[in-house]
């Protein structure tokens, strides 16, 4: 990245490489207070020429000057970088583009509801319910394309290779150029997951750099756990993850504890589990658009238990003289679940 980054300074970085180091910048947990450091940077430099500092010599002066904590030093060993070379002029005034306060807008999806969006660069975003999306005021910003998610979201990404997409959750990034693909991280999940229905895309968990992230194709998925461990999965159900695009829900061997969560945040209901016990079981199913008591009937029956719903309050509890044994992978489909009430 040093040596990208002075060829861009220099005014002879080509295209590409003035995208990779904007999203660079992006991808910083301290990004948005970036730029205006810089200037910050440029008056620590004293009156000494910028074109005849050497960067290595510059970042141990500034590190002996400052001594600051390490997220500190990272963003000012990068603001120092920047300041050196011929073409900085040009490249503050680029950098310090709108939106220059950094300001955001927040999207929210609330429970039982989903969100279309459309951005100022072309692209489209669906949001789940129960989902919140940030961006950067202005439509994902002038000179990045980045936003913040907390939930799960279907990116219909217009392409610009100049500035590539990112996205930002909990556990990791996901970022490209043009392409579809679905993130979801929601606050109780125990991971990330990005599935790619068009297009490329990398996923990084935060704090490592996205030149050494794996590619994601097509119809392949990946999931970043909270220890920044990636899993990719070819020939992923990329129909069952976007299955709640058309009101649906897809389970794959889900504990009843998420179960849960996704009804009540598909139905805008509240449900309590009587019986702890019952948080063992584990359920496969595909719903289409039903009704929240069909498939209700339907989870209650494939772990042996009932439920009583008053309004929008749900209780679940263990069925008397149950069969269903503790941990029980049922498979149901939408099939099934119609035939069931036939």
């Amino acid at each position: 990245m040093r040596k990208a980054l002075r060829r861009v300074l220099a005014g002879r970085g080509t295209a590409a490489e003035e995208a990779d180091v904007r999203a660079w910048l992006a991808e910083d947990p301290e990004g948005a207070a970036l730029l205006a450091r810089l200037d910050t940077a440029q008056q620590a430099l004293g009156g000494e020429r910028r074109s005849a500092v050497n960067t290595d010599t510059l970042l141990v002066r500034l590190r002996a000057r400052r001594r600051p904590a390490a997220a500190g030093y990272r963003i000012a060993a990068i603001a120092a970088t920047l300041v050196v070379g011929v073409g900085i002029s040009l490249f503050m005034r680029r950098l310090s583009a709108p939106p220059v306060a950094f300001s955001t807008r927040d999207y929210v999806a609330p429970r039982g509801h989903r969100l279309a969006l459309s951005l100022g660069d072309g692209s489209s975003i669906t949001l789940a319910p129960g989902s919140r999306l940030t961006v950067a005021a202005g439509g994902a910003g002038a000179h990045h394309r980045a936003v913040t998610l907390d939930g799960e979201a279907y990116f219909a990404v217009a392409h610009d290779a100049r500035r590539p997409f990112t996205v930002r959750t909990a556990w990791g990034i996901a970022r490209d150029v043009g392409t579809v693909f679905d993130v979801r991280a929601f606050g109780d999940d125990s991971a990330m997951r990005v599935t790619v229905a068009e297009g490329r895309v990398a996923i990084a968990p935060l704090g490592r750099r996205m030149g050494t992230a794996p590619v994601l194709a097509a119809a392949t998925a990946a999931v970043v756990d909270r220890s920044g461990r990636i899993v990719v999965q070819t020939a992923a159900d990329v129909a069952g993850a976007l299955v709640w695009l058309q009101g649906g829900l897809a389970f794959d061997k889900a504990p009843l504890p998420h179960v849960v969560s996704a009804l009540e945040r598909a139905f805008d209901i509240q449900i309590t589990v009587a019986d702890s016990a019952l948080d063992g079981e584990a359920l496969t199913a595909t719903f289409g658009d039903e009704p929240v008591d069909n498939i209700l009937d339907a989870v209650t029956l494939s772990i042996g238990a009932e439920y009583k719903r008053v309004g929008r309050m749900v209780t679940i509890r263990r069925r008397a003289h149950s069969a269903a044994r503790p941990g029980t992978d049922a498979q149901f489909t939408a099939r099934t679940l119609r035939q069931a009430h036939e």
